[in-house]
């Protein structure tokens, strides 16, 4: 059978048997071989791999068809048991369904209904019902070594407060990060709309003109005095474009557990602990609107690798913050870049 690298876009929470291969969301496989057993269609034999690209464990894993055959299957039973009234999913369902022309053999085969029970993680569509047509148990990748990116790669920070701390990256580690300086197209009034992309890169994009840029020669200068880039505006639309240009930013999102906690920590212990200005959350409705906006913001990365910084401590240093930020990125660096391939 073929071979390729795959990540994975569910778990197993357990081995049922001595040859299958325990997994989690979010990992690199590498399939060797499609037709495990002699048999298309049911099992992949795959290698887990570790951090650096390096393969650690073999086993078994469902294929792409039955795995996506058991995810339509629970979220026909999820939809049952939560009484959902939605015409539009129903109808996705029964699309779907068709399109992988499930057979009644493996609907009855036993070792394939354990195998697959053994799931533990789902991507849930309840407040997004037009993705379960785009779901995927697995997506194919490539391998990006390292040798062959010469420069530091950009830092990309997303998240509340993200400005306040790019500010302070950039002040306590000031060999390692410097903040790349964002321009709006009125600000460019020399260059020529033909030149735009052959020169900068759209981070954001906005009504009325409201477009984000960066220049690429801003990004190349900072890379090559042995620093990383950092940006605190992008969104979707903005890292597809990085990736057209083979440039490969560490995406870093800074994420409180609620608006409450937020207001808490900014207030009271980051507003105490920096010489920088910096604007109190005056109501609860302000820390709503924030955490609400960043929440909403953080959804358009969610099927592109990132690292999510999770404040859980009301009593969070914001210089604790900046030094996992720090050790995050020299470890990113450092390992393969895996992309869609």
């Amino acid at each position: 059978g073929d071979s390729f690298f795959i990540r994975a876009e569910f778990g197993t929470s357990h081995n049922n048997n001595g040859s299958s291969l325990k997994f989690n969301k979010g990992d690199i496989l590498y399939v060797d071989n499609t037709l495990y057993d002699g048999i298309p269609c049911q099992y992949w034999h795959a290698w887990k791999l570790d951090l650096f690209g390096r393969p650690i464990q073999s086993g078994h894993i469902p294929s792409k068809y039955n795995a996506e055959c058991e995810m339509f299957r629970r979220y026909h039973f999820d939809m049952n048991n939560n009484h959902v009234d939605n015409k539009r999913m129903f109808s996705s369902i029964r699309h779907i369904f068709q399109r992988l022309l499930i057979s009644n053999k493996s609907n009855d085969d036993d070792d394939d209904t354990r195998l697959l029970a053994s799931f533990s993680y789902m991507p849930n569509v309840w407040n997004d019902p037009n993705s379960i047509d785009n779901i995927q148990a697995y997506r194919q990748v490539k391998m990006i070594k390292q040798t062959t990116i010469n420069r530091q790669r950009p830092v990309i920070i997303i998240g509340p407060y993200n400005h306040l701390i790019v500010e302070c990256l950039e002040n306590r580690f000031p060999a390692l990060f410097r903040c790349c300086p964002i321009k709006t197209k009125q600000s460019m009034g020399s260059i020529f709309d033909e030149k735009i992309n052959e020169h900068y890169i759209c981070c954001s994009r906005g009504e009325d003109d409201g477009n984000r840029f960066i220049s690429l020669k801003m990004l190349t200068q900072i890379s090559d005095q042995g620093l990383h880039p950092v940006i605190t505006i992008i969104d979707n639309d903005g890292m597809e474009e990085f990736f057209s240009k083979q440039i490969y930013p560490i995406l870093i999102e800074i994420r409180f557990r609620t608006a409450k906690q937020m207001k808490t920590v900014v207030n009271k212990r980051w507003n105490h602990q920096h010489q920088y200005n910096m604007d109190r959350i005056t109501s609860f409705s302000m820390a709503k609107n924030i955490h609400d906006y960043h929440r909403k913001l953080s959804k358009q990365f969610e099927n592109i690798e990132h690292f999510q910084l999770n404040i859980e401590n009301n009593n969070s240093e914001l210089m604790d913050i900046i030094t996992k930020i720090n050790v995050h990125v020299h470890y990113e660096q450092n390992k393969p870049i895996w992309n869609d391939a």
